[in-house]
Order: C-alpha cells, then sequence, then structure tokens
C-alpha cells in the first residue's frame, strides 16, 4: 500500500512540467509568429519544433495517467477506517508531525491594508490557480494571431510587437477588471446579510489585519481577541468569539477527473482538511467550515478552543470533481499522513 506523508504530491511533479511544457509550446508558437511577420512565410520550423514539443506532452500526459484509481480507493478506505476509529489524530506518526509544525510555525498577521484588499487578492489568486492559461496563454496567442492577421493585410508597416501587446492588452485589461470587481462583491454581501454588523466595519476590519492568521492557499482563518474571522474561497465570514460553540474536523477526498473525447480520465486524489466552526447565533448561520493544513486546524484548536474542541468522528466524504473545476491546494497543504 502507498503511504501518503507530509507534502506527499506523488503526481504533482509531472503536472507541474506538464503545464510548464504548455508554456514553452505556446512561447515558441508566439515566436514563431514574431519571426515569421514579415516577408515570406515558412512555417515549416516552426511545425517541426511544435511536433516534438507535443511529444513530450504525450509522453507525460501518459506518465500522469498511471495514476491507479484502484490503488488509491484501498488506501482512502484504510484512510477513512482510522479516521473512524480514531487512531489517525492519535497516532504517533502524527502526533510528531504536528508538535514539529506548532515549534516551527507561529501565528503571524496579514501583510494587508485592509480586509476588502486581503478578500480580493484571495479570489483573484484562486482564480488564476484554476484558470491561469487564460491571461498567460490564450490572451497572448489569440493577440499574436490577430496581429499578424491585421499587420499582413490591414497595416504591413506597423510594429508586430507593438500590434500583439495592444491587442494583448485588450483581452486582458477587461479580464483583470471583471475579476477584480467580482471580488469586491464578498464583504459587501456579507455586510448586507448581517446589517447588524455595519456599525463594527472598522472593529471588524482592525481584527481582521491585527489577528493571529492561518494561510493555507487562498484560504485563511483569523483569530483576533473578539472576532473569528474566515474566507472558504467563496464566501467571507466573520462571529464573535463567544459564539462559537464546537470545532469540529471536516475532511473530504477529491476524486479528480478530466474530460476529453474518449469520456472521463482520472487523474488522482486531493484531500482538503478544514475546520468547522458550530455556532449558536442564527444570524451567522448554524456553522461554516474553513480549509486549511490539517496541522494548522489542530494549532487553532489547542490555542484559542481546547475546550470546546473535538478530534472525534470527523465528517469524512468522497466527492467526485473535475480538474478544470478545482483549485489546486496540494502544495500548500500536508496529506493524509499513514
Amino acid at each position: 500500500m502507498s503511504k501518503y506523508s507530509l507534502n506527499d504530491d506523488s503526481t504533482g511533479f509531472y503536472n507541474k512540467l506538464y503545464r510548464i511544457l504548455i508554456i514553452i509550446f505556446m512561447i515558441i508558437l508566439l515566436l514563431g509568429l514574431c519571426l515569421n511577420s514579415g516577408g515570406e512565410k515558412n512555417y515549416i520550423p516552426i511545425m517541426i519544433i511544435s511536433l516534438a514539443v507535443m511529444s513530450a506532452l504525450f509522453f507525460f500526459v501518459i506518465r500522469h495517467e498511471r495514476t491507479s484509481l484502484h490503488n488509491n480507493d484501498n488506501d482512502a478506505e484504510y484512510f477513512g477506517s482510522l479516521l473512524e476509529s480514531g487512531e489517525y489524530f492519535s497516532s504517533m506518526q502524527w502526533q510528531f508531525l504536528y508538535r514539529k509544525y506548532a515549534e516551527e510555525n507561529k501565528p503571524h498577521h496579514l501583510a494587508s491594508l485592509g480586509t476588502r484588499e486581503d478578500i480580493c487578492f484571495r479570489y483573484i489568486k484562486k482564480v488564476l490557480k484554476r484558470d491561469f492559461y487564460i491571461p498567460l496563454l490564450i490572451f497572448p496567442l489569440v493577440g499574436g494571431t490577430f496581429a499578424q492577421m491585421i499587420q499582413e493585410y490591414m497595416f504591413p508597416d506597423a510594429s508586430f510587437f507593438m500590434l500583439m501587446t495592444c491587442l494583448t492588452a485588450a483581452f486582458e485589461i477587461p479580464y483583470f477588471v471583471i475579476l477584480y470587481m467580482f471580488s469586491l462583491s464578498f464583504l459587501k454581501t456579507w455586510i448586507n446579510d448581517h446589517p447588524r454588523y455595519k456599525n463594527s466595519m472598522k472593529e471588524i476590519n482592525h481584527s481582521y489585519i491585527t489577528g493571529d492568521a492561518y494561510e493555507c492557499a487562498y484560504f485563511c482563518v483569523v483569530i483576533g481577541p473578539k472576532y473569528i474571522h474566515g474566507f472558504d474561497g467563496e464566501k467571507f465570514h466573520t462571529v464573535l468569539r463567544e459564539n462559537v460553540t464546537a470545532c469540529t474536523w471536516d475532511i473530504e477526498r477529491l476524486v479528480i477527473y478530466a474530460t476529453g473525447k474518449y469520456g472521463e480520465r482520472y487523474l488522482g486524489d486531493e484531500y482538503r482538511f478544514s475546520i468547522r466552526f458550530q455556532c449558536k447565533d442564527a444570524d451567522i448561520g448554524s456553522s461554516f467550515k474553513i480549509t486549511l493544513d490539517q496541522f494548522q486546524i489542530k494549532a487553532i484548536m489547542d490555542r484559542y478552543f481546547p475546550q470546546i474542541s473535538s478530534d472525534e468522528n470527523p465528517s469524512y466524504k468522497v466527492t467526485k470533481a473535475y480538474g478544470h473545476r478545482v483549485s489546486s491546494i496540494k502544495k500548500y497543504a500536508s496529506a493524509p499522513v499513514i
């Protein structure tokens, strides 16, 4: 049986290399367009180089597909049995890694000017992690293609590089403006849903910036003297510490697939540990959860809520997901320790 360990990512190397090769492939195409932007066109060298790059991509995709769903199902079943029996969090290996984490990582403050700015940054980071190829690859390629056409048929004396830069900016600027405008809605939505906190926003903002922060990718939990704050990638949360009645574990196994011409292809698993805050305040809702590293969750439980936290009966579920919808956090969070 394969073993999960701290920061384990059995398919991450191939996935990262696959993305790097895609970028190289796009750069080659753009350079080809630039070098052949004037005079007689000769695309044969570009096609040969592109074919070589695509062959390398195909090789690494095949390597990536060797991940065994059956073996990972067996590992996941064993992991679930450890959670159910209570042996997982009490195991010597897990406790050793947790103590090591607690010694090496102390609470810190967010490096942000305000709550709104920090949430904007986190949301944009989430989108770019999932759709990085749109602004970095697709828009420049489309801009270069249009520049080639415009230069050849409309402005033969114009600079190709200038045309490509302007056309790329014409796509990218609206894209980031829309992202930014959408990210501004999170805090506004929370205020509209909880109007009684409207007059306390100055205090909440100060608490968010100066509280003890725990960050994992684009997720975060901030513990202030009076409030608890969190961003789960889709919603902003704030609740009075006195209204928290329990802290529990939510654990999810994402079984990730890709879709293609010949159906679905299994890519691998990603495990996410979340802390769930049970609340007695009906205006906030019965509970909310934030995904973090598993050792960050345990640190929050031990440091701030030792009387109301429990490692028993964690919620564990398996969810089918698709790679194009998942913003991976593997490099930010430790995998199950078995």
